[in-house]
């Protein structure tokens, strides 16, 4: 019943929303067009949360929605919602897919809960890491559904009560920290870095390559694993394993003896892709999505039949990649109708006169904390994006460093469990929302510092 209430209000309260718009005919510096695109902005957000229709249909309403409101025309809106992002989005799902029919997360678990001997400290930041590693080419989701179901497998096997255990909050925390710590080491780790690279580009003219990416997030990624674990660790007063338990759960979980034909073509395929993303740096005519679609096309490739288009088309998350796709085609519509002239032109004197670890910083707490507000992270590198790369530019910065530290602080999903990537972890009852709070406050501001020092001084070197 009240999940019914809360579509009947989101129908409602959608209503109102367009209802309101139409009704505004001048908002001083903002164009109607402007305003209405705002209003198309908010009805989605409070679709995705009060769900009163599929998220799967929003894309195509909202698609609508552009032009009937006289934002942009049909033509413009079916243009900017069919673009790379959604060709990477199908690809990632692919790619994604094929390492969790694969055994090769397991193996990369097993082998790092070998190195950490029984320590807690080092089991929890066991799964941290193998999550991180894991997400850095797949997406954030598909990796937080595959790593919760093996730390569940590993708490199980070591007789631990999930709800109940400091060392079982801990390890489910550990996977969606893990998941966008590591999403944030390659571009290929996030659908939002490439949401976010392309809407600087298209801003700025300006893009971060590849391997300058990785530059970026890398030591980022491993510092904020390492100042994590002990974090979370503390935070649930995790006490020492009893003698034997590791060796327990390593002998149930070592389950295969050799690669599979499937494990090692998997590995030869993911090896050739990411060195071809690797060289989307030097060679203009590749870029990652290109590479990540020819991955995905010989997954197909008979011989190999790594997945069926049945179980591609049963696993894809196809109303992920229509809402994304949705979503920046309103973001191109608010650009085009000059809301980012005008965010520019009300922000700039609130930077005015501070050098450059501050401004980043603003900016970083900024797009945090908006997830207080906007729960939906593409919607947040739409937001933010483009403007706050205008306005770097104007102050004479790189205004590549607002594409990684816009898609970074976006993907930080930390504070309330209502991304997915979360919500995988959360579901299991492990970690209270306040605890997730607390923790999450703690390490994304200790991001959004760190953010602030390293991104000036790795720039020296881009």
């Amino acid at each position: 019943m009240k999940a019914e209430k809360k579509r009947v209000v989101g129908v409602i309260g959608t209503v109102l929303i367009i209802a309101a718009a139409l009704l505004v005919s001048d908002a001083g510096t903002l164009s109607t067009a402007s305003v209405r695109g705002f209003a198309i902005l908010a009805a989605a957000l409070l679709m995705l949360i009060t769900e009163p229709i599929p998220a799967g249909i929003v894309e195509p309403l909202l698609l609508v929605l552009l032009p009937l409101l006289g934002v942009v025309t049909f033509d413009q809106s079916l243009k900017n919602a069919m673009t790379t992002l959604f060709l990477f989005l199908m690809a990632c799902y692919g790619i994604s897919m094929v390492l969790l029919k694969s055994s090769i997360p397991e193996r990369l678990a097993v082998f790092l809960l070998a190195k950490s001997q029984g320590r807690p400290l080092y089991v929890v930041g066991a799964f941290m890491l193998g999550t991180a590693l894991i997400s850095s080419v797949v997406s954030n989701v598909p990796c937080a559904v595959i790593m919760t179901g093996l730390a569940a497998r590993v708490l199980h096997a070591m007789g631990e009560d999930m709800e109940k255990s400091p060392l079982g909050k801990a390890m489910m925390m550990s996977v969606p920290f893990g998941a966008v710590f590591g999403g944030m080491m390659t571009p290929a780790g996030s659908s939002l870095n490439v949401l976010a690279i392309t809407l600087v580009e298209e801003a700025t003219g300006q893009k971060v390559l590849f391997t300058e990416w990785m530059l970026l997030g890398i030591p980022l990624a491993l510092v904020l694993i390492f100042l994590s674990v002990p974090i979370l660790t503390l935070f649930f007063k995790v006490k020492p394993l009893e003698g034997g338990v590791m060796e327990k759960v390593l002998k149930e979980m070592h389950n295969h003896e050799k690669l599979s034909n499937y494990d090692k073509n998997a590995l030869m395929i993911l090896l050739v892709t990411f060195v071809l993303w690797v060289m989307t740096s030097w060679v203009p005519r590749l870029n990652v999505t290109m590479v990540s679609v020819l991955t995905l096309t010989v997954f197909f490739l008979p011989g190999l039949d790594m997945l069926t288009w049945k179980e591609y088309s049963r696993e894809c998350g196809w109303d992920t990649i229509l809402i994304c796709s949705a979503i920046l085609s309103v973001g191109a519509a608010l650009v085009e109708t000059g809301v980012t002239a005008f965010l520019v032109t009300v922000i700039s004197p609130y930077f005015t006169n501070t050098v450059l670890p501050v401004f980043l910083l603003i900016i970083a707490l900024l797009v945090n904390w908006t997830h207080l507000l906007i729960p939906t992270a593409s919607a947040i590198v739409v937001l933010y994006a483009s403007s706050f790369a205008v306005l770097s530019a104007s102050y004479g910065y790189d205004p590549r460093m607002i594409s990684f530290i816009v898609a970074a602080m976006a993907s930080c999903v930390l504070l309330i469990p209502f991304d997915p990537v979360v919500m995988v972890s959360y579901t299991k009852g492990s970690y209270k929302m306040k605890e997730l709070f607390t923790a999450g406050t703690i390490v994304s501001t200790i991001w959004a510092l760190l953010l602030a020092l390293w991104i000036p001084f790795a720039f020296l070197f881009i």
